[in-house]
């Protein structure tokens, strides 16, 4: 055996590297503890050290340990750019940019520190800035697998599809077993309405990273969108996820829950401009804090506005970016949070690995995903009587159904939203229909529905919300045939800022929403506008929203239960032009008027829905209550 006391440090230290390298971490860590108990400010320890910390999610003690390694390698380019990708992590972005930007004056060329730069500068909300990082990281590696993935989804993030595909698939080229890209480039041609194929790339990525969920949770996003999946099918696949993922969860034991406020938490990454800060935060701000003690676990290091508002509506509000799913789930348990709501199911950002770690005595999810998360440990599903009809849906749910009394959407139009305007089909002389769906929810059984009604419509156009993509834009002409008897009868629009959406909004008479996955926020941003909306109800929770929000306006007129009569729905709205303009102007009242804007109702209706989940599953008795 090798005496330790006989080493020199640097002969330990390489000792130390030898193990880390070689996945002995325990080991690599005793090591480098050992050099540094005999020379605290070894800068090489010190730095190996942070790295191991960061490598096992310990990211606090990892930025603590590479501060002093900075200190003890004053300019040391390395040691900055690692200490920027702790501060990153921990959502610290002001201070991770500026170690980046040292790192690259101390180490000109240092292609590494620009992709991290990058990464903040996009992260921050600048992301012509980090376009040119990443191009400048290229031009000094162009072989850099990193800078060629994370500029794609950048280009992903501003709708540069086809800009982004090339990037992904320059990525693969040069690591063909680059799971990330792989997952990124299935993100890419989902948007490109490229379903089958995007479904290929998410299961590659998944068996080349079979410990990652988001390649496995973007699959089951991307199957609800898929028209020949049958619901038992979706669920078989969500339930599959829960078995993996699930799997050696440690059973978990919480101490008696003391007397007082009930404690609840909501986890989310979309507490920003984003559709979901549309419903929740509107519960957040009518929450009875003399009964709850509400906290946010906020899964995202930007802020914005909304954040601000949120923030400025609940008793805590902790930023959970750089926590891994184990220091999430300790973090929940500390907090003596009586029920934690998930917010995102499998959608972008979920941290839905920490409720299989059983963060809370009582867990349920709502808003974010309009299905099962196919969890063991997820108690409940928060929805209504409309998306879920008592005894047809519960066979596609791990969870038990919490259906609220009225709804589960409350809805905040957005801020300065222009007034309703004349029908314009009286002005124009034809009808205008649209789709302002994501397009990733489009395919083949929608564009044939949308052939037949403009065949039924004479001389009626269409406009879709669809990425500046060629490929996809022909897709659509394609899937539409021979309806598109003239030039101009289909056109298309792509993202926009708010003012301007709602501003397109208004210029249409009807919405046409996607199926089987339906839309919830696009529907009532068309209805605040005036515009109604004809939905198709499908036979799972994912194709029902529409159902719900129409159907508590008592618009069932705008319902349909297939495709051939969502075509015939839709017609009869353009058939009678005076029926359709009066209808528009009683739209917004309607709504203004109805359970979906009454937010006291529905936080009280949610309170009640919480409390009662809280004594089901033993956490609380009637004696008990706040």
């Amino acid at each position: 055996m090798t005496d330790a006391f006989a080493e020199t440090p640097d002969a330990m230290l390489a000792r130390a590297v030898a193990c880390h390298q070689g996945g002995q971490l325990a080991e690599a860590e005793s090591l480098y503890r050992t050099v540094l108990a005999a020379d605290p400010r070894h800068p090489d320890a010190l730095h190996y050290l942070g790295l191991l910390g960061f490598q096992t999610g310990h990211l606090a003690p990892a930025e603590e340990l590479l501060g002093q390694a900075a200190a003890a390698a004053p300019g040391d380019p390395v040691v900055l750019n690692n200490w920027g990708i702790v501060l990153a992590r921990l959502g610290r972005l002001v201070e991770a940019r500026a170690r980046f930007e040292t790192a690259i004056s101390r180490g000109p060329g240092y292609a590494d520190a620009l992709v991290n730069l990058a990464n903040v500068l996009a992260d921050a909300g600048e992301p012509e800035a980090a376009e040119a990082r990443y191009r400048e990281a290229l031009a000094i590696a162009p072989g850099s697998v990193e800078a060629r993935n994370n500029l794609g989804r950048l280009l992903l993030s501003r709708k540069r599809l086809g800009e982004a595909v090339a990037c992904f698939e320059e990525a693969l080229r040069s690591r063909p077993g680059h799971a990330s890209a792989m997952n990124n480039l299935g993100n890419a041609l989902r948007e490109q309405g490229r379903l089958e194929e995007a479904c290929r790339r998410y299961r590659e990525a998944a068996r080349l990273r079979p410990d990652d969920p988001e390649p496995a949770s973007n699959l089951l996003v991307a199957m609800t969108t898929d028209p020949a999946l049958s619901p038992d099918d979706v669920f078989a696949a969500h339930r599959e996820f829960a078995a993996r993922f699930e799997a050696g969860a440690p059973a978990v034991a919480f101490p008696q829950r003391a007397a007082g406020r009930l404690r609840v938490g909501y986890v989310s990454a979309d507490l920003r401009a984003h559709a979901v800060s549309a419903f929740a935060i509107a519960l957040l701000e009518h929450h009875d804090r003399t009964r709850f003690e509400v906290t946010v676990y906020h899964n995202a290091a930007v802020e914005d506005d909304f954040t601000q508002r949120a923030r400025a509506s609940v008793d805590r509000f902790v930023v959970v970016a750089g926590l891994s799913d184990d220091e999430l789930a300790r973090r929940v348990r500390a907090d003596a949070i009586d029920v934690l709501v998930d917010l995102s199911g499998h959608t972008a950002g979920n941290r839905l690995l920490a409720f299989a770690r059983r963060a809370a005595p009582v867990q349920a999810t709502w808003l974010g995903y309009l299905g099962s998360t196919g969890l063991a440990a997820m108690d409940f599903r928060i929805t209504d009587a409309r998306m879920d009809p008592p005894g047809r849906t519960e066979r596609w749910h791990s969870e038990t159904l919490v259906r609220l009394p009225v709804s589960p959407w409350c809805y905040q139009p957005w801020p300065g939203s222009p007034e309703v305007t004349r029908l314009p089909a009286l002005e124009r002389g034809h009808v205008t229909f649209a789709s302002s769906s994501n397009p990733a929810k489009l395919n083949g059984a929608v564009f044939a529905a949308w052939s037949r009604l403009l065949a039924r419509v004479p001389g009626s156009r269409l406009l879709v919300h669809a990425p500046d993509d060629d490929g996809f834009r022909q897709r659509v002409a394609a899937g539409l045939g021979d309806a598109l008897s003239f030039p101009g009868r289909l056109e298309f629009f792509p993202r926009l800022p708010v003012e301007e959406y709602l501003r397109r909004l208004a210029g249409i008479d009807i919405l046409l929403d996607s199926f089987p996955c339906a839309g919830a926020t696009t529907t009532l941003d068309a209805l605040w506008m005036g515009v109604p909306v004809v939905t198709l109800a499908g036979e799972a929770p994912w194709g029902r929203p529409g159902a719900s929000l129409l159907g508590t306006l008592d618009l069932a007129q705008c319902v349909a239960g297939a495709p051939d009569e969502y075509v015939e729905r839709a017609a009869a709205l353009a058939a009678d032009l005076p029926a359709l303009a009066s209808l528009r102007q009683s739209l917004r009242s309607r709504l203004r008027a109805s359970p979906l804007m009454d937010e006291a109702g529905f936080a009280r209706a949610m309170e009640e829905a919480l409390l009662g989940m809280a004594r089901q599953r033993g956490v609380m008795t009637g004696g008990n209550d706040p």
